[in-house]
């Protein structure tokens, strides 16, 4: 799985790291990561509370940063995030590796209250 953060058709991919422990959102350049007490399935999937908590970091991050983001789940499964709203897709971004550095402040999301985990959870 893979983060794509997006502005004006440039793109740059984010590897995600799972951890567990308490819930956590962590955006650091080319050291992102999710941790929840069980991000993953016993088939290695993502939880449903795990991604609920990584959209929620992502929208936190995509509010304060001026770049638009995708969470890649899949080749054919991603969430658009924006501002408020998101949107899931099977057509995830047709960028590629371009030779360019999208530089961020690192951003942290750590939740305050109890996050939604059922399939429609969304911010």
């Amino acid at each position: 799985m893979a983060l794509n953060r997006t502005k004006t058709a440039i793109y740059q991919r984010e590897r995600i790291a799972f951890r567990i422990g308490p819930p956590v959102v962590e955006f650091v350049n080319r050291r992102c990561s999710v941790q929840h007490p069980a991000p993953l399935e016993t088939d290695g999937s993502v939880s449903l509370a795990c991604r609920a908590l990584l959209l929620f970091g992502v929208q936190d991050a995509v509010r304060r940063l001026p770049f638009r983001m995708c969470v890649v789940w899949a080749a054919k499964s991603c969430t658009y995030v924006e501002v408020d709203s998101m949107s899931d897709s099977d057509q995830p971004p047709s960028g590629g590796a371009l030779p360019v550095e999208l530089e961020f402040k690192p951003q942290h999301f750590e939740p305050t209250q109890p996050l939604p985990d059922g399939p429609m959870a969304r911010p």
